[in-house]
């Protein structure tokens, strides 16, 4: 086969899996990410991130029967799943994680060392792999970067999984926006960013005091407010502004917030400073009890 059949071959192959760009590519270029959040919310969380037939799962926050039969609907086994990731020790981040450990029984399990301190007795020790913030990894061809969470957890970790030139990122569990975490926001292509709670509907609310204070602190969540100042200034600093950056919003509290209240406070404020829905950043919601489409990173 010629050089030019080669290429024609790989264009035909990318065409039928969806990639709508019809330009020549390398082999293995039309295997882009792809990301499905299995649920997203104050009671459970969990994410998916898929290239070709790899799987890697971001925290296993609801039951292990969602999980997999969120992978099943994307042709997924657990086979294919590559690599299981820990963000923190909270119930809505690790509920199933005996399960699905058991699932995938040949994924390797990467959270940090304080994340493990409080759950290594959930699966043997040898399928853990600890990580440090900063750290780079490279796990089946996947490139992952790990960054520090600001949140009231046993030193929570955050992850980017990126793979030719395109990466996602999520952010959620964290009360503040790092310069750790801008770095990495200036070339991201999908984030799912926190808008935890509308600050008025939470201290209005029937919270204590002291949870209402922790919610709103630097270890705790991140409000619509401040979801939208963090669109803004990635915005502001990314490398490619003709390129709108995808953002879904997440870990939306059921008593604090909803997602159309969500979604109509982050884009108001984002217009009132200037910047424009599908011309500047694509907006989406998570929800919690349901799966989300498959989005191409």
């Amino acid at each position: 086969m010629t050089n030019i059949e080669k290429l024609s071959l790989i264009m035909l192959t990318c065409t039928i899996l969806g990639v709508k760009k019809y330009t020549y590519r390398q082999k293995g270029e039309c295997m882009s990410l792809e990301f499905v959040s299995v649920a997203s919310g104050s009671s459970g969380n969990s994410y998916i991130i898929k290239k070709g037939k790899d799987a890697f799962i971001l925290d296993c926050g609801v039951s292990g029967k969602r999980i997999i039969e969120t992978l099943e609907m994307a042709g997924l086994s657990g086979q294919n799943v590559k690599g299981i990731f820990l963000t923190h020790e909270h119930t809505d981040h690790i509920k199933s994680i005996r399960k699905i450990a058991k699932f995938a029984e040949q994924a390797p399990i990467y959270c940090s060392e304080g994340t493990f301190d409080k759950v290594e007795d959930k699966v043997e020790r040898n399928r853990w792999v600890r990580v440090k913030p900063k750290e780079q990894l490279e796990v089946e061809g996947i490139g992952v970067s790990v960054f520090a969470l600001s949140h009231d957890a046993q030193e929570g970790t955050g992850f980017v999984f990126s793979s030719h030139g395109r990466k996602a990122m999520v952010i959620t569990d964290t009360g503040q926006i790092t310069a750790e975490m801008e770095a990495h926001l200036r070339d991201v292509d999908l984030l799912a960013l926190e808008a935890n709670y509308e600050e008025s509907m939470l201290l209005m609310g029937n919270y204590p005091y002291q949870l209402k204070r922790r919610i709103m602190g630097k270890f705790g969540h991140l409000s619509n407010e401040d979801c939208a100042e963090a669109i803004f200034a990635l915005n502001m600093a990314r490398k490619e502004k003709e390129r709108p950056v995808k953002v879904l919003l997440s870990h939306i509290s059921k008593e604090n917030n909803s997602p159309d209240h969500a979604l109509l406070t982050v884009k108001n404020l984002l217009q009132s400073r200037g910047l424009y829905e599908d011309w500047n950043f694509k907006l989406g919601v998570l929800r919690r009890d349901q799966p989300s489409p498959l989005f191409k990173v």
